[in-house]
This record gives C-alpha cells, sequence and structure tokens, in this order.
C-alpha cells in the first residue's frame, strides 16, 4: 500500500509557521509522508501558483498558510482536497497524544452543508470527525428574502416555518448516509436562517476544522460574489478544507454546474 503524502506549499509572502507545525501533527496523525516545498520565483499565475497546483496533484491534502496570495486560484484548481491554516492555530492546551484513547481536542468538525454540496464533501467530513475521534456539527443556513418576519402576518410566518421545517428534513436526509457509514459520531444538525459565510465563520471559532466544498459557481460568478467558501478561505477562522468533486480539475469562468438562488446566497 502506497504511503500517502501531505504536500505543504510555503509562500514568502506569509508566515506559515502555523501550517507547517499543523502539517506535521496531520502527517503523524495519518502515518503520512510530509513533503515542504517552496517557491523560487515567480510565474505568469503569481507565486508559483503552478508548482502548489503540480505539488497538490500526487498529494492527499495540499496545505497551505493563509491567506495565501493565490488562495483563490488554489482552492477553485487543487487537485486534491487543500487546508488554508490561519497565521495563529487556536489549539486546547493538552498533553495527550493523538494515540490516546481519549479525544486531545474536544472541539467538533464542521461541515458546511448546503442543498448542492457533494456527497464526497460530507464523506470526508465524517471520516475526519470519526479519526479524530471528534464530533461533527452538519450546518445548513437558508435566507429567503421573500419572507418577512418583521410584517407578523399569518402568512409569512407560515412561509418560515415552512422552509425552516423543510432545510432541516433536507438536511437529516444529506446526512442519512454517512450515519449509516459511521454510527459512532456523534453528530449535530444545525439549520438556520442566517448568511453562510458569516454562521460558518461564528461557528468556526470554536472548532478544530472546517470542511467546506468547492464553490461551483465559476471565477466570473465568484468575481461579481465570492462564495462563502472563498470568503473563509481568504479570511481563515480555524484550518478551512475545501474538497473538491470527483473527476478531473475543470477551469472555467463558467459554473461547472447549473447555478441556483441557493448557490448564491452568501
Amino acid at each position: 500500500m502506497t504511503t500517502p503524502t501531505i504536500t505543504v506549499a510555503l509562500d514568502p509572502l506569509v508566515t506559515s509557521k502555523a501550517a507547517i507545525r499543523w502539517a506535521v501533527r496531520e502527517a503523524a496523525r495519518r502515518r503520512a509522508n510530509l513533503r515542504i516545498t517552496m517557491p523560487v520565483a515567480y510565474d505568469d499565475e503569481g507565486p508559483q501558483t503552478a508548482a502548489k497546483l503540480a505539488g497538490s496533484a500526487d498529494a492527499e491534502l495540499l496545505v497551505v498558510a493563509g491567506p495565501a496570495p493565490d488562495v483563490d486560484e488554489l482552492v477553485m484548481r487543487s487537485y486534491c482536497p487543500i487546508v488554508i491554516v490561519p497565521d495563529r492555530e487556536a489549539t486546547p492546551d493538552r498533553r495527550r497524544s493523538v494515540r490516546s484513547r481519549q479525544p486531545p481536542d474536544p472541539r467538533p468538525v464542521v461541515v458546511g452543508a448546503g442543498p448542492a454540496t457533494e456527497p464526497e464533501v460530507l464523506a470526508f467530513a465524517f471520516a475526519e470527525a470519526a479519526d479524530r475521534r471528534a464530533g461533527l456539527l452538519a450546518v445548513r443556513t437558508w435566507n429567503e428574502p421573500l419572507i418577512d418576519l418583521a410584517r407578523m402576518l399569518s402568512d409569512p410566518v407560515d412561509r418560515w416555518d415552512e422552509a425552516d421545517e423543510q432545510n432541516r428534513e433536507d438536511l437529516a436526509q444529506q446526512l442519512s448516509v454517512g450515519r449509516l457509514a459511521y454510527p459512532d459520531v456523534p453528530l449535530e444538525q444545525l439549520a438556520v436562517n442566517d448568511h453562510c459565510a458569516d454562521k460558518l465563520a461564528d461557528l468556526a471559532d470554536h472548532a478544530q476544522l472546517l470542511v467546506l466544498g468547492r464553490p461551483a459557481r465559476g471565477a466570473l460568478l465568484n468575481g461579481l460574489a465570492a462564495s462563502p467558501a472563498i470568503t473563509l478561505a481568504r479570511h481563515v477562522p480555524c484550518p478551512v478544507v475545501i474538497v473538491p468533486p470527483l473527476g478531473q480539475v475543470r477551469t472555467s469562468w463558467w459554473p461547472r454546474r447549473p447555478v441556483g438562488l441557493a448557490d448564491l446566497r452568501g
């Protein structure tokens, strides 16, 4: 069996100590090889973006310090899950090793579970929570601008209740496969009427890992309104993992699938 590799892509423009420390711990936990790369020159794509992407081609994880100058490009084009680590990663005071039978980190893994989140994103989050012996908090945010609770009329209230109940049911259904595959993972579900990036940032302040899917809206729509994944990668609240969809990397200004209102609400 081939030993997995974790690639740390350093950048001279940002502090990388926290990213290296995180990658070292992660390599020990996964029993993986650790590869550290440093760009020596700049190319047309930015601070050796092409070299960083090449380092993700055969890696299990690509780790970068956050926010790297080319974080948007790396999030959209990495061949493997990319981890953006904040400069000052908050870790609880603990003396137990990663191999201890007791959970070394009481904080949960948080996953953003939108209506269009791919199954591989949720599978990654469940696997991480299981390996870390941590709880998993799955978050679905929704926002219906046509429902105004400030107008205390029966129709808006009923519609709000319907939307809230439907999102809770959809989230439970979305997580059903993961529940079966990882029955020992403590799972908490949260469906809330809120802005996605803001809510996930608040929750990530008390999480050991935030797992998100790669944005599907394409570079054009991301330029008009950044997706929650891009927003959180630029302003890293905790180590953030962006999981790419299965298949070949597709670089385009256009969405990789039909985009609805749920994709555009941040």
